[in-house]
C-alpha cells in the first residue's frame, strides 16, 4: 500500500502546476526591432499561454500575439516544486506512467511464470494433467498424500462434476477416475449474447467508470483545496488506510454488493455536500466583494467579518472531500473483488478485464477535473457526486455474492439474477 501510494508523489508535489502567467517582456526593445517610432500609447496584456501587444502610433493601431518569450512567472517562489524550476509539470507526469508501462511490461510475464493456474479454471476446462501436477506441487508444500486429496468429497465433486457445458455433456475419462469434459467455450461475445448478464455488466462498467474518475479526478484535485496543499494531499492520502480496513471487515459480514453500496452512497452524499459548501462559500466570496466596490466599509472591518463568519465553509468543503476520498477507495476496492464473482469460471478473466478496460475511460477524463476547477471550483465534486448516486441506485440490481459458490454455466449466473428480483439471497457465512 505504501509503494502503491508513493507512485501518485510526482502528480501533488512535483507535477504541481500553481497559477501562473508569461513572464514580462521588455517592450521597447520589442517594438524597435518592429520598427514603430512616434508611438503614443502601448498595452500589453499578459495570458497564461500568450502575450497581446496593443500598439497605437500616430498613423495606425498594431496588435502582436506572441508566445511566452521569457518563460512564466509564477505566484509562489521558484524553489517551492520542481515545475517551478524547470517548467516541465507535463513532463513529470508522463514520466511516471512511462516507467509503470515499462514495468509492466517487462516485469508482469516474469511474475506471471511462477505462479499456477486457477485449480477450478483448470478442472472446468478439463485440463487433466495440469490439475494433477498443481495438486501434486501443493500436496508436497503441505506435507499431504495425494491420494487422500483426491478421495476428499469435495475435490470429487469439483473434478467429476463441473462443466462449463449447459447440457453437461460428459465422455469416459481414463485415469485416476477423472472424466473429460466438454467444454463450451465463452468470448467476451457472450456477454452480448444474454440480456441480462449484459445489463449486469453495464451496471458494472458505470461503476467502473466512477471509481477511476472519482478517485484519480479527486487525487488530481486535492492541491485545489483550501487549505495548505502538502497537508491537504497527506491527509487525503492516510484516510484511504482506513478505508481499506473498514473495506476487509464489511465485506465478510454485510457483503460485498451491500459494503459497494454503502461507499458510493458515501461518496455521493459528501461530495455534494463538499459542492454546497464549496459553492455557497463562492457566492458570499462575490457578495463580499461587491460590498467592498460599492459601500463605504474598510478594508479591515471586510476581511474580519468575512474571516468570522464564513471562513469555515471553505474548511468544510475540504472535509467533505476528504470523506469522499476515504469513500471512493473503499468502493475501488471492493469492485475488484466483486466483479469477477458475478461470472462464470470460464467468462472471470474476461469480465474483469472488460471492466478494467472500460474504466479506463473514467482514467483518461479524471485529468480535465483540473481544468474544470480552474473554471468552476464546484464543478469536479457537482460531476463525482452525480455520478456516485446514480451509481449507488444501479447496483441495487444486481445480486449479492457473499457465502455462495461462485457460477459455473452461464445458467447458474441467469438463476442468481431470477432469485428474489436480482438482489440474491442470504448470504451465508
Amino acid at each position: 500500500m505504501l509503494f502503491h501510494g508513493e507512485q501518485f508523489h510526482p502528480y501533488w508535489n512535483s507535477g504541481y502546476r500553481p497559477s501562473y502567467q508569461c513572464q514580462d517582456i521588455n517592450t521597447t526593445a520589442y517594438l524597435q526591432r518592429h520598427d514603430h517610432n512616434n508611438i503614443s500609447d502601448i498595452n500589453v496584456q499578459y495570458d497564461k499561454c500568450k502575450i497581446n501587444i496593443f500598439v497605437n502610433s500616430s498613423d495606425s493601431e498594431y496588435k502582436y500575439t506572441e508566445g511566452c518569450l521569457n518563460g512564466y512567472s509564477y505566484d509562489i517562489p521558484d524553489d517551492r516544486s520542481t515545475v517551478t524550476e524547470v517548467e516541465r509539470s507535463e513532463l513529470a507526469k508522463t514520466m511516471i506512467m512511462l516507467g509503470q508501462a515499462v514495468g509492466a511490461v517487462i516485469f508482469s510475464p516474469i511474475a506471471d511464470s511462477f505462479l499456477d493456474e486457477s485449480l477450478r479454471w483448470l478442472v472446468a476446462n478439463g485440463k487433466r494433467d495440469q490439475t494433477e501436477k498443481v495438486l501434486k506441487k501443493a500436496c508436497r508444500m503441505n506435507n499431504v498424500s495425494y491420494e487422500s486429496v483426491t478421495e476428499n468429497v469435495l475435490l470429487s465433486k469439483e473434478i467429476n462434476i463441473i462443466a462449463l457445458e449447459e447440457t453437461h455433456e460428459l465422455n469416459p475419462g481414463k485415469e485416476n477416475g477423472l472424466k473429460k469434459e466438454k467444454v463450451e467455450r465463452y468470448t467476451v461475445f457472450t456477454l452480448l449474447k444474454h440480456k441480462r448478464i449484459l445489463l449486469g455488466s453495464v451496471v458494472l462498467w458505470i461503476a467502473w467508470i466512477t471509481n477511476t474518475l472519482t478517485y484519480y479526478g479527486l487525487m488530481l484535485t486535492t492541491s485545489k483545496l483550501s487549505g495548505d496543499r502538502f497537508l491537504n494531499n497527506v491527509i487525503a492520502s492516510l484516510a484511504e488506510y482506513p478505508a481499506v480496513i473498514l473495506q476487509q471487515i464489511l465485506i465478510n459480514r454485510i457483503g460485498r454488493k451491500s459494503t459497494l453500496v454503502i461507499f458510493h452512497g458515501i461518496a455521493g452524499v459528501s461530495l455534494v455536500l463538499a459542492t454546497v459548501c464549496t459553492t455557497y462559500g463562492s457566492e458570499l466570496l462575490r457578495q463580499q466583494m461587491r460590498l467592498k466596490s460599492y459601500k463605504t466599509i474598510s478594508k479591515r472591518q471586510i476581511k474580519i467579518k468575512t474571516e468570522s463568519e464564513y471562513s469555515w465553509l471553505p474548511i468544510l468543503g475540504t472535509v467533505f472531500s476528504f470523506v469522499g476520498r476515504f469513500a471512493i477507495t473503499g468502493s475501488f476496492s471492493t469492485v475488484f473483488l466483486y466483479t469477477p464473482e458475478l461470472y462464470p469460471t470460464n467468462l472471470r478473466n474476461v469480465g474483469l478485464g472488460m471492466a478494467s478496460t472500460v474504466a479506463r475511460a473514467g482514467s483518461m477524463m479524471s485529468p480535465f477535473a483540473i481544468t474544470l476547477a480552474e473554471y468552476i471550483s464546484w464543478g469536479p465534486a457537482a460531476v463525482f457526486a452525480t455520478m456516485n448516486v446514480i451509481v449507488t441506485i444501479s447496483l441495487l440490481t444486481l445480486p449479492e455474492t457473499m457465502g455462495r459458490e461462485l457460477p459455473t454455466t452461464i445458467t447458474e449466473l441467469k438463476d442468481w439474477y431470477k432469485d428474489k428480483g436480482g438482489h440474491g439471497t442470504k448470504a451465508k457465512h
